[in-house]
């Protein structure tokens, strides 16, 4: 699958393995972000379903993630709260075709780090994660983070 008028960049990170988390019921979310992410070192764990991510968030050392707002049989909330109860800090993006202030809102306001809209624009998809790996370091350094671009 390739972008149409797509360019990849590189996502500015540590040498340490970058891991994240995609959990969302849309196969063509995953191949979306793994062409847009396709020259990263990042690895990309994908999750179709609240129980998968949960399994996920508990096996891997995921350090961030990118959640659609509906995540059958429950929602990004459910994610968010699983998330945020590690012990490790991460950075938790939702994303919506239906992405409005008043979301953006709620979720920063739950914790979440930024919101992202769908359908994913690579472009936007990188510049959040550059920001959001910035926040994730400055968390993990026990820093201010940086406020969302």
């Amino acid at each position: 699958m390739r972008l149409s008028g797509h360019r990849t960049s590189k996502i500015e990170t540590s040498d340490e393995p970058v891991s994240l988390l995609l959990v969302s019921p849309s196969p063509d979310d995953h191949k979306t972000l793994q062409e847009i992410m396709r020259d990263s070192n990042w690895t990309i764990h994908h999750a179709p379903s609240l129980g998968r991510a949960r399994a996920l968030l508990r096996d891997e050392s995921v350090m961030f993630v990118i959640c659609e707002r509906d995540v059958p049989p429950g929602t990004w909330k459910d994610v968010l709260r699983e998330a945020v109860s590690r012990a490790k800090p991460l950075s938790f993006i939702l994303t919506s075709p239906h992405a409005d202030d008043y979301l953006w809102a709620e979720a920063l306001n739950m914790g979440a780090y930024d919101v992202l809209a769908k359908p994913f624009r690579a472009s936007e998809v990188i510049r959040t994660l550059q920001m959001a790996f910035l926040h994730w370091k400055y968390q993990r350094e026990g820093k201010t983070r940086p406020a969302p671009a």
